[in-house]
């Protein structure tokens, strides 16, 4: 039973940490927007780049200093995916919806 209650704790955490994080970084780069070199996809690209520098220099960092190259392997691996495809979604949606 402690092991659901964790989970669940966790997720909320989670969530709750990113979207806080997300919002911050969000009315950043939303404050900036204009002054980001490049157009359309390539835009979404550098601030995926930026995101990606910011999200993942913490867990890396930290995995790192504890000797756990698995874990510091993974997120190098895997944590630019989903921040590039964050930047390229942002400036679509920001470029249509918003900028209008």
């Amino acid at each position: 039973m402690q092991t659901i209650f964790d989970a669940i704790n966790q997720l909320i955490t989670h969530v709750g940490n990113n979207a806080f994080w997300g919002a911050l970084f969000g009315l950043t780069i939303s404050l900036v927007f204009d002054r980001i070199p490049g157009k359309g996809i390539k835009k979404g690209l550098f601030i995926g780049l930026i995101y990606c520098s910011l999200a993942i220099f913490y867990p890396v960092s930290t995995y790192l200093t504890l000797g756990d190259m698995a874990t510091t392997a993974e997120y190098l691996r895997n944590g630019p995916i989903d921040k590039f495809v964050y930047g390229i979604l942002f400036v679509l949606i920001y470029e249509r919806l918003l900028r209008k």
